[in-house]
């Protein structure tokens, strides 16, 4: 953690709210590693109910991927169908407007793609069992 005293009270929220966030996404990913499901949903939900109101696409369909991976090691398959896809479709999403953007390089167009192949094998997987 930063120690700074902040110069007002809106930057003192904003950190505050930054260092939650991060603190959530470390506990997330922490208790999905440690195999503690329930706490790593608990998380990643909150965290990408902020992600969507952030706009932030790419880290939004990250927590949807990650939420589908988790009710799919939790047996729940409908639950990880619904995230998986909603994974996908984001990302479909942010692919479709790299295409238009020029200044989009090759490797990060094949960075996305590579991230769309990995969640639709995530929804087979969850589609086949």
């Amino acid at each position: 953690m930063l120690n700074y005293k902040p110069m007002n009270y809106e930057i003192n929220v904003l950190y505050l709210a930054f260092s939650n966030l991060t603190k959530t996404i470390k506990v997330a990913r922490d208790s999905l590693y440690e195999g503690d499901d329930n706490l790593a949903l608990l998380n990643y939900h909150e965290v990408a109910q902020i992600f969507d109101q952030l706009g932030n696409r790419e880290k939004y369909g990250s927590c949807m991927n990650n939420l589908g991976c988790i009710y799919i090691k939790k047996d729940c398959f409908e639950h990880a169908v619904e995230f998986l896809k909603n994974a996908s479709e984001i990302q479909q999403l942010i692919i479709n407007n790299a295409k238009s953007n020029p200044s989009v390089s090759e490797t990060d167009m094949k960075s996305f793609l590579f991230v769309n192949a990995c969640r639709n094998y995530n929804k087979a997987l969850a589609c086949h069992r």
